[in-house]
């Protein structure tokens, strides 16, 4: 069965155990700043954190994954299964096809050549001599460009390994909709932040994001996921959705009204070609019940036949930590449905 892949862990936790127990081998990380991963200082967007997975994927070998994103996640998962369907017009239609055989000797013989590289040999610029010491093929002044380059971002980008698999389904829970409103938000946000720290977040967040009927064990549990961030590292992953939504406003406004119409949504939401599961919390104060409806109405006709919608009762935001048997069995449900057609 594909490998289930967690974006902004771990707000998804509690229904990972339900998916192992059904056979489902479930990755779950924090993103760049998030949690337990450090902030690098790099800013970031939709299409970096969307190019961590993939470079995620390709580390661990995985060649069908099924991908879940809360929140912020939800776009990134969009991206990402928005480039899966480039990927897939090029390799066999049967989703529940391995790799081809070529593919899978390039990546064996990566595996070799990497391991038979000397711990010199993947970091200095110059070659190595017999003793050790670094040779003086390459000029200082080019070693020093070298270093600058390898130093740069984008550079690092390119050197991540390809992801060469399919993704078989995506699901999205809560799913951000950019808008010049919640760039706004986020402003504000990442302006209290800088000025209170994550405690202000901590203050606020578990009440206002959560259905009334969220019990004190959930606030309790917000509270401290908000704790485990940096002040900086919330402050980059607010960017993202910031930055997200101020490019969307730009990119749209000379031809797009006030209020997103589905034709107008990044592209991320309508070059998705895989079957998508959104999940909405009728009391979701974040992301409103129509925003979730826009991004699912912006789905190209061929993939919302195959997809599906749940709106959950009694959930805000925190859709997984207030119904977790709720979103694991419509999650299930969905899977079972999706694989089997593409068996």
């Amino acid at each position: 069965m594909p490998t289930i892949i967690f974006l902004l862990h771990p707000s998804t936790d509690p229904i990972i155990p339900t998916l192992v127990a059904a056979g489902y081998a479930c990755v779950a990380f924090d993103t760049t700043g998030a949690g337990r991963s450090p902030y690098t200082g790099i800013e970031q967007s939709v299409a970096s954190l969307a190019d961590d997975v993939e470079a995620l994927l390709a580390h661990l070998k995985v060649h069908r994954a099924i991908i879940v994103g809360h929140s912020m996640g939800g776009m990134v998962a969009a991206e990402l299964t928005s480039r899966s369907g480039r990927i897939e017009k090029t390799q066999s239609n049967n989703e529940d096809q391995p790799l081809q055989q070529h593919e899978q000797q390039q990546l064996q013989q990566q595996d070799v050549q990497d391991d038979q590289l000397k711990p010199q040999e993947r970091n200095q610029p110059g070659g190595v001599d017999n003793h050790g010491g670094e040779t003086n093929h390459v000029p200082q002044q080019q070693q020093q460009q070298q270093r600058e380059q390898e130093q740069n971002p984008e550079h690092l980008q390119r050197q991540r390994p390809r992801w060469s698999g399919q993704i078989a389904a995506t699901v999205w829970i809560g799913p951000v909709l950019p808008s010049a409103g919640v760039a706004d938000v986020f402003r504000k946000r990442i302006e209290r932040v800088e000025a209170e720290g994550m405690e202000a977040m901590a203050n606020t967040i578990p009440l206002a994001a959560t259905a009334p009927s969220a019990s004190p064990l959930v606030h309790a549990f917000i509270r401290e996921l908000l704790l485990g961030h940096t002040a900086p590292g919330y402050v980059s992953n607010c960017r993202v959705i910031a930055g997200a939504a101020v490019a969307e406003t730009a990119s749209s406004s000379s031809s797009s009204p006030p209020s997103l119409s589905p034709c107008s949504l990044p592209s991320w939401y309508h070059r998705v070609a895989c079957p998508v599961l959104l999940l909405a919390g009728k009391e979701d104060n974040s992301v409103p019940l129509a925003n979730c409806e826009t991004i699912f109405a912006s789905l190209n006709e061929r993939v919302r036949r195959k997809s599906n919608m749940v709106v959950l009762e009694n959930c805000g935001h925190w859709h997984v930590l207030e119904r977790p048997d709720a979103v694991a069995n419509e999650m299930l449900g969905f899977l079972k449905k999706t694989l089997s057609t593409t068996a």
